[in-house]
């Protein structure tokens, strides 16, 4: 099958799903977009981007970063101060990745653009005290505001899809993921604890050691289990990767990349889209998915039991494709991969 040619029938279906659903769209938007881009808006939709532009905090830990910054921050006026204490919450408030998946599932947008925001909040908001902006939030027209902003963000999503730059854009960034045939594993860069490396050590021979220094065995015990992280991550992608080459026959379409939200897979069903959204394991949550506003289903499948590790692949919604699929068959696929690890200290 010609890769290509298949890729580029893939995206003109997928497009043509989000300009009928610009709300799964994941294009950038924001209050501050929306005010800045070339369409015009009516006296009451101005008054909505601006009250929704006083919401930036979604919760209390965003709220309790905002109180310390700004207790910090009374008395600087140099830009690169700013940027400075700005980097360093952002390593603290980032720094598990415990607390990287929760700040994933709150926001959308990229890391360093929400910080980009907060860091104009704080330089814009100087004196304005955390009373006074829950004095100003409160003037929000909660429900309201957001079905107006709601269609609003879909106006400026279907507004920029019709621009042939950025249709060819994401067409190109569609087929060059779909297209990659080699892949590399960034390890983390988190250093080992030593602590860490001593209660592993112990707890895996059962044993108490006089030294503290780590042998090189559970130096490399413990580098194994960054690479096995590493194999836990690429898993969704391959499994999506595979799944694509056996259904793209049956016309479904993978929504790769984050091009479609919550959605991994569809296909055309008369006028409307049978959705699906897929799942390595039974215990892994897709964060987004609530956030999608469709009326009508997402259909869900995942590979595996946790609980048993019972695999599911008779159970995928679509009978038809049954037959193409195994577990057999998809690990000697993902034992062909062109697969390699990149270690963090490497410079090439």
């Amino acid at each position: 099958m010609n890769t290509k040619a298949s890729s580029t029938a893939s995206f003109d279906v997928i497009y043509k799903f989000l300009l009928k659903n610009p709300s799964t769209s994941t294009l950038p938007v924001s209050p501050e977009i929306l005010k800045n881009s070339d369409l015009s808006f009516s006296e009451e939709e101005q008054e909505v981007l601006e009250r929704m532009a006083i919401k930036i905090f979604e919760n209390d830990a965003d709220q309790r970063l905002y109180d310390k910054l700004k207790e910090k921050s009374d008395d600087l006026e140099d830009e690169e101060e700013w940027n400075s204490l700005l980097e360093s919450y952002k390593k603290a408030f980032l720094s598990t990745p415990k607390k990287i998946k929760n700040f994933e599932k709150l926001y959308s947008e990229k890391k360093d653009n929400f910080y980009k925001n907060l860091a104009k909040f704080l330089k814009d908001s100087k004196g304005i005290s955390s009373e006074k902006l829950k004095e100003e939030r409160s003037k929000v027209k909660a429900k309201e505001d957001l079905e107006i902003y709601n269609k609003i963000r879909d106006n400026y999503v279907i507004h920029m899809l019709n621009k042939d730059a950025v249709k060819e854009s994401l067409r190109s960034n569609y087929q060059a993921f779909v297209g990659k045939g080699k892949f590399e594993a960034n390890l983390t860069q988190t250093v080992e604890d030593q602590a860490v490396g001593i209660l592993f050590r112990n707890l895996k021979t059962s044993k108490k050691y006089e030294s503290l220094e780590l042998d090189d065995e559970t130096k490399l015990s413990l580098r194994d289990h960054k690479i096995s992280m590493a194999a836990e991550n690429f898993l969704g992608e391959f499994l999506e990767r595979y799944l694509n080459e056996k259904l793209q026959k049956y016309d479904w379409h993978w929504c790769c990349n984050s091009l479609v939200n919550a959605v991994d897979f569809i296909k055309e069903d008369e006028d409307s889209f049978i959705l699906l959204q897929v799942k390595n394991s039974s215990n892994t949550e897709n964060s987004s998915s609530s956030k999608v506003r469709l009326n009508t289903t997402i259909k869900k499948w995942y590979r595996r039991k946790a609980s048993n590790g019972q695999v599911c692949w008779d159970q995928f919604p679509d009978k038809d494709v049954i037959q193409d699929l195994s577990e057999e068959g998809f690990l000697k696929w993902i034992s062909e991969l062109d697969i390699s690890v990149k270690d963090p200290e490497s410079n090439s």
